[in-house]
């Protein structure tokens, strides 16, 4: 049969349904006998996550990648999943008409027909640009979007098989246009007319199930069937509707990774449709500012429609672009994370789907930049024509500010005119914040991508439009002048110094920081103390990177990009807490180029605890928990107008109001943080508990790695273990987690064809995400974070980390197998169960069963049997609850859990001596690894081998990396006017402090870090001035040394006195004395005439005059006294 002469006019014709086809793209290799052409590729063709380089052109309407089944039985349903993948496989098609079908003879040209187009090759301009206006139009996410290869397939007058020959002949034209980029890939189905829809009628041609149209991905993953019209009567209606470009009967597919239509729906043709029918916009994630152009397809739309677009509870007026095309403009949406996207048309239906919404910290790269970012950040300065010469001393100042943005972004217009604004940002009320539109900068300016803007004649804001003006940050905003739908594009946050300090100075006077610090000083007195539960720094860069359960990188400061100088000056990394605490606060640690920890006890520019986190806080509507603005609000402005802005001038640690910022923003130093628990899964595969226990585990099924019931920690990890091919061993092929009540994350290694852009599939709460774009570094969902590592574009790294503190870390390493870190914090000790031990610090107690009873303990002899049957193997999940165990968190479409869960299946558990025997580079291959060893023999596979030690020595690093001591002394503040010899605060450091000029140090000048982690006793150092240091000495010999010589001079007056007193005494005394000596001597005389004769007498009389005497004595000296 020969083929037709096609007029080749038909090129030229952009509103002409059909791509015309010629003679030589007849395909004569399709026939009655011959159902396939193969076609190898000369391109990559990306398809449903695959990618082929090369494709089955099928006569039944229908292209393939695969062998797919041996036959088909209509209705089909996709995916499938077949008994025995070596005999048949799930298809892998793109369907413009799958159903049986014949050429007829007895109609000259009717058959298959196929044309390739390099676009860069093509000499008929006509057709290239036809191509390059149709999928640039053709739906949301093909705007602006240019093929590179174009490959057209028309079945051309094709009809049912085994027809009856008495019936007039019916047959149905149809084409596919298959476009790529080698990165996206959209498909045009063209029905040119469509007069039969089934092939199990071979009467009419319409009285059986219809023929399937659709896409099916293959390997037992995802499919898509376009409703009404798939395996519906309806399908005769195709060549009617669509109206892709414009056109009826051309409907347009996005199937690169994702597979959605880009055609219209229109509800009424079949009431049987679900109330909320998907959405399928021109990006997967927005900015949390707002004013980003969002494109839908869905309803069908008309001029007269009235469409509505709703973002979480913001409404916005949308419009029509074309008939399966919607617009509108998104409002500000104070969120990080996924809210609610729906569209209602003519208050009538409803349409749904899930948009990111991303804040701006979150941000790698920016629309809207300031050149000058030193005229920003520095202290404002009168840049008036005379203030600015008087501050620089001449005509050097730099009082012009370069604001640069990306025009493309903005409209493709050539004579757009743009306008310039600024917008800041305050929390009056508690609920519903929002962004404050303070002034236009420019207006009615080109839009080249560039406004220099004289900081001598900035314009004025509105008087009275403000209560006060404590706008201390905000954004620079450009879009078109004048145009409603415009977009607008957003700077970064940053300080308003530059614009605001003449109206800080009217209102607050010069002191204006100062009032700024104060006032902010004063609200922290009356919050509560929120830095008691953040999380503790890690002591080193080290500790900070391997503790993946609560630490991750800054997205702007990091060994990567190094943009440290605004925040943290001198800094070489910086780590966030992955998820708020239970107040919703943040902690920042940052580190030097030794790698340790740099602190605002010796710098204002060390890492530092935050009221507000980053990211926010559920619900994030309300003050202190809108994410990046109440952090920039709460932590970063009063760093500026307390530090950077001091009233002092210097911007240094020194000032009055930078001491009193870091009163409440202190470093917390590392002396009581915790470093993490560790363990392992990698390889054939190999089992490392938290306790350092290491066993080969072969199951095959789903199985519990952990599971923790407490008060307070709740968390499941659970593993799927599948085959690997035609080998007695398994591999991890997915993990599932779930911590307390956050969204279920599932990571799954994807098939080896499907692995060409990203590695893993990432779901939560059974949706799909991706890291889309570089500016898409982490995703924040219920309780969880999710992080790709810097570096990573192709989603083969990718961390969880929960609200507890759990970190999930999983590689696919260059062999395809996957490896499992699991990071608990210590509050986890004594209450985990699984496959990953039991977590107490003694690894003979790792084996614990389920339900709490002893397994076999963890000896050096047990075998890989005794530890399958007797431990392994009562963690395997069912499909069913079971006790101790909960239900598996695996998503189990389309496969289902008793396509993994194999009872029957018995792996190798111990390798002989004959099996090393059979591998002579053994030694050589894995000198002493045992999970090496056991890998080559399971596999045969060096390679594979070879990577199991390198995960053993990966997963023995990670472990001792954390598990070594390491000890610093707590924070040592230098001295304020000060200096201190060391900022380091490891055992055997000895710091010496010393004063600036003009000071005099008071207290210990040395001081060592103990070996205990503790100072040397001493008191803290202080640096005085000289005069007041005289002062003191002055103060110190008035209030000492005078009152010691007054206590003296008094002590001699008085000893002086009493001397002069008993010297008055003794004078007055003597003449009493002397009296009384007479009368007593006459008195003895007599007594002694009486007395003389008897001699006794005598001397007794004498003995008394003697007594007498000294009386006489002793009574004139106590007169004396």
């Amino acid at each position: 049969m020969a083929p037709p002469i096609i007029n080749g006019d038909g090129w030229d014709g952009s509103d002409q349904l059909m791509y015309p086809y010629e003679p030589s793209d007849y395909l004569t290799t399709i026939n009655s006998m011959k159902q396939m052409h193969d076609q190898p590729l000369p391109f990559r063709l990306p398809f449903s996550g695959f990618a082929f380089t090369y494709i089955w052109v099928h006569k039944d309407g229908y292209v393939t990648f695969n062998k797919g089944l041996k036959s088909y039985s209509f209705p089909v349903e996709f995916p499938m999943v077949p008994d025995d993948t070596n005999l048949e496989e799930d298809p892998s098609i793109i369907a413009a008409f799958f159903a049986h079908q014949d050429i007829p003879s007895e109609v000259e040209g009717s058959g298959v027909y196929y044309r390739l187009i390099e676009m860069d090759k093509e000499t008929n301009q006509s057709i290239k640009q036809r191509l390059q206006s149709d999928f640039g139009q053709a739906m949301a996410a093909s705007v602006g979007w240019q093929p590179k290869f174009v490959f057209i397939i028309t079945w051309k007058n094709m009809t049912f098989p085994n027809r009856r020959r008495e019936r007039e002949l019916k047959t149905n034209t149809y084409q596919m246009v298959l476009a790529t980029d080698e990165m996206q890939t959209f498909v045009m189905f063209n029905y040119e007319w469509i007069s039969w829809i089934t092939h199990l009628d071979n009467y009419a041609g319409l009285n059986g199930p219809p023929a399937f149209i659709g896409f099916n991905g293959g390997n037992s993953t995802q499919s898509y069937e376009y409703q009404p019209f798939s395996q519906n009567p309806r399908l005769t209606l195709m060549p009617k509707m669509g109206w892709g470009n414009g056109l009826p009967g051309r409907y347009y597919f996005t199937i690169d990774e994702e597979l959605e239509p880009g055609a219209c729906v229109n509800k009424e043709l079949d009431p049987n449709l679900p109330d909320r029918l998907g959405l399928h916009t021109s990006t997967d994630y927005i900015l949390m500012l707002g004013g980003q152009e969002l494109n839908f397809t869905g309803p069908c739309l008309t001029p007269d429609s009235l469409i509505t677009c709703r973002f979480d509870i913001f409404k916005v007026r949308g419009r029509m672009m074309t008939q399966n095309i919607g617009s509108c403009i998104t409002p500000p949406i104070m969120y990080e994370g996924y809210v609610d996207f729906t569209v209602t048309v003519d208050d009538k239906t409803f349409w749904y789907s899930r948009m990111y919404v991303q804040s701006s910290e979150a941000r790698k790269e920016y629309d809207v930049w300031v050149r000058e970012e030193d005229i920003v950040e520095k202290l404002p300065i009168d840049r008036t024509a005379n203030g600015a010469a008087a501050a620089t001393g001449g005509a050097d100042n730099p009082h012009i500010l370069t604001i640069g943005w990306n025009s493309d972004d903005l409209t493709w217009l050539d004579n757009a005119q743009v306008s310039v604004s600024i917008w800041g940002y305050r929390e009056l009320s508690d609920v519903y914040p929002q962004l404050t539109y303070l002034v236009e900068l420019a207006q009615g300016a080109d839009n080249n991508g560039q406004l220099e803007l004289d900081l001598a004649n900035l314009p004025k804001l509105v008087p009275g439009q403000f209560d006060n003006y404590e706008f201390t940050f905000g954004y620079l905003a450009v879009n078109v002048t004048g145009d409603q739908w415009s977009q607008t594009l957003w700077s970064k946050p940053m300080p308003l110094g530059w614009f605001m300090r003449p109206y800080w100075i009217r209102e607050y006077g010069h002191n204006w920081s100062g009032r700024f610090c104060s006032k902010w000083f004063d609200r922290e007195q009356e919050l509560d103390r929120f830095a008691l539960t953040v999380f503790r720094c890690p002591c080193t860069i080290v500790q900070s990177e391997r503790d993946r359960g609560r630490f991750a990188p800054d997205l702007q400061c990091n060994v990567i990009d190094k943009k440290c100088d605004t925040q943290h000056h001198g800094a070489q990394h910086c780590v966030r807490t992955a998820r708020p605490s239970v107040g919703g606060s943040g902690q920042t640690c940052c580190y030097d180029d030794y790698g340790e920890l740099v602190q605002t006890a010796d710098t204002m520019f060390g890492g530092r605890p935050s009221r507000a986190f980053v990211y926010g806080k559920h619900p994030f509507k309300m003050a202190v928990m809108v994410p990046t603005l109440s952090y920039w609000l709460y932590d970063i402005m009063p760093f500026f107008y307390c530090c950077k802005w001091s009233a002092s001038g210097k911007g240094d640690d020194n000032s009055d109001t930078c001491q009193m910022f870091n009163y409440w923003r202190t470093s917390q130093d590392c002396s009581s943080y915790q470093p993490p628990g560790v363990a392992n899964v990698y390889g054939d595969p190999h089992i490392v508990t938290f306790d350092r226990f290491n066993y080969t585990f072969n199951g095959k099924g789903e199985f519990v790695l952990i599971n923790t019931d407490t008060p307070v920690h709740k968390l499941d990890i659970h593993g799927r273990f599948e085959q690997l091919p035609n080998l007695d061993g398994t591999h991890l092929t997915a993990v599932a987690i779930r911590d307390n009540i956050s969204a279920i994350v599932e990571l799954r290694l994807r098939p080896v064809a499907a692995r060409w852009q990203f590695q893993l599939y990432l779901f939560a709460d059974k949706e799909m995400y991706y890291f889309w774009q570089p500016d898409m570094r982490s995703i924040q969902l219920r309780g969880v974070q999710l992080y790709q590592p810097a570096g990573i574009r192709n989603m083969s790294h990718v961390i969880a980390m929960f609200d507890s503190g759990a970190g999930v870390e999983i590689m696919v390493t260059p062999v395809g197998s996957l490896m499992l870190n699991v990071y608990l914090p210590q509050t986890f000790i004594n209450s985990t169960r699984g496959l990953l031990g039991k977590w107490t610090r003694d690894p003979l107690d790792d084996l614990e069963l389920p339900d709490g009873s002893h397994g076999p303990s963890a000896q050096p002899g047990l075998t890989s049997r005794d530890l399958y049957l007797n431990f392994a193997n009562h963690y395997r999940l069912k499909e069913t609850k079971s006790p101790y165990l909960g239900q598996s968190l695996f998503w189990h479409n389309p496969v289902p859990h008793s396509h993994y869960d194999d009872l029957k299946f018995e792996p190798k558990f111990e390798i002989s001596q004959q099996d090393l025997d059979g591998l002579p580079d053994a030694d050589k291959v894995c000198s002493d690894s045992q999970a090496c060893l056991y890998d080559l023999v399971v596999t045969q596979d060096t390679g594979y081998a070879q990577q199991t030690k390198r995960d053993e020595a990966s997963a023995e690093l990670i472990h001792r990396e954390l598990s070594d001591q390491i000890i610093r002394c707590p924070a040592l503040p230098r001295p304020r006017n000060g200096r201190k010899s060391e900022n380091r605060y490891w055992p055997g450091t000895i710091v010496r402090f010393s004063c600036d000029d003009g000071y005099r140090l008071v207290g210990y000048e040395v001081r060592r870090c103990r070996e205990d982690g503790l100072w040397s006793w001493g008191v803290d150092p202080e640096c005085i001035r000289d005069l007041k240091y005289k002062l003191t000495l002055a103060g110190i010999f008035t209030g000492v040394i005078l009152p010691v010589i007054v206590l003296i001079a008094l002590f001699v007056v008085c000893w002086r006195r009493g001397r002069k007193s008993v010297a008055n005494n003794y004078y007055m005394t003597q003449p009493l004395i002397k009296d009384r000596v007479v009368e007593d001597r006459d008195q003895l005389a007599v007594n002694n005439n009486e007395s003389h004769d008897e001699e006794v007498v005598g001397v007794d009389n004498k003995t008394n005059s003697n007594s007498n005497d000294k009386h006489i004595a002793i009574d004139a000296k106590q007169a004396i006294v």
